[in-house]
């Protein structure tokens, strides 16, 4: 009979323990009520990026803004892409938790997530309703002022993307690695 022996890296060991040990989490979202940005137009400075993502992702009946959800339904549909990287990468994650680089691993899901919403907002949701002719024409007459700096004859062009006139909601969606409380 021989005798069977088992090495293990305790070090390792104990950095998997602690990743696990300590309830660590990941925020997606809009995190600040502040701009990164100041954007223009006067709508958006009369509310923050919080303010002003909650009104688009739940809809506003009172003002007449459907729902457009790019937080809790990116998640919905982008769940099972999610477990792919997660699979795809396993390898990587377990050598990462082992050396105790619990940030890394933390901050690559909360990049992909961003990445997920960044892609929604490009996609224009899924499901996002049309913008109102209202809404169209409105864009229409604002002159973008920063085309015009450039170039003084340059017609204005109004976006007709939908949950974006600047874009600063959209670059307001970030991340943040803390622990649970």
């Amino acid at each position: 009979m021989s005798d069977v022996q088992f090495k293990y890296d305790k070090t390792a060991l104990k950095n998997i323990e602690g990743f696990f040990a300590k309830q660590r989490t990941v925020k997606i979202g809009v995190l600040s009520s502040q701009w990164k940005e100041n954007p223009d137009g006067e709508h958006e400075r009369k509310i923050g990026p919080v303010e002003l993502a909650m009104v688009h992702e739940f809809g506003s009946a009172k003002r007449h803004i459907p729902q457009r959800s790019f937080l809790r339904l990116t998640m919905f549909n982008r769940m099972a892409d999610f477990l792919r990287e997660l699979d795809a990468n396993h390898e990587k994650i377990k050598q990462r938790m082992a050396a105790g680089n619990y940030a890394q691993i933390l901050s690559n899901i909360g990049a992909t997530w961003v990445r997920y919403v960044v892609e929604t907002f490009e996609r224009q949701g899924p499901d996002w309703q049309a913008l109102a002719d209202r809404t169209l024409a409105a864009r229409r007459a604002v002159i973008d002022v920063e085309e015009l700096k450039k170039n003084p004859k340059a017609p204005p062009r109004p976006s007709n993307k939908i949950l974006w006139v600047t874009g600063a909601m959209m670059r307001s969606i970030t991340f943040e690695v803390g622990k649970a409380r």
